[in-house]
């Protein structure tokens, strides 16, 4: 089964498929340095064993679901260098609670 899924730096476009939730054992998603736009997909909170999270760089925006916090596996979200919103106290209680280890872009 698939754990890790990188695609950095490969000039990839379009949005992220809700479909990314069947990839329920992915521990490690890096999208970072892509051309990726639209808003996260709220499904994404459903990867469960996710442990790094990096979509930085790309053409996302909206709002971050709030289902990002549902990952409780989650160690280090790094979103700069995109138009996204929203999530500050959500984010910012998921570092207080050590529950993220690393977090970018975001505060």
């Amino acid at each position: 089964m698939l754990q890790h899924l990188s695609f950095r730096n490969n000039n990839f476009s379009g949005s992220i498929p809700p479909s990314i939730s069947n990839l329920s054992v992915l521990q490690t998603l890096d999208w970072n340095f892509n051309l990726i736009t639209r808003s996260i997909p709220p499904e994404i909170g459903q990867l469960r064993r996710l442990k790094i999270l990096r979509i930085a760089h790309n053409k996302l925006s909206g709002a971050i679901p709030p289902t990002i916090s549902n990952i409780s596996s989650l160690e280090l979200l790094s979103l700069p260098g995109n138009s996204l919103s929203g999530m500050y106290l959500q984010t910012k209680d998921m570092l207080k609670k050590k529950k993220v280890k690393q977090m970018y872009g975001l505060l």
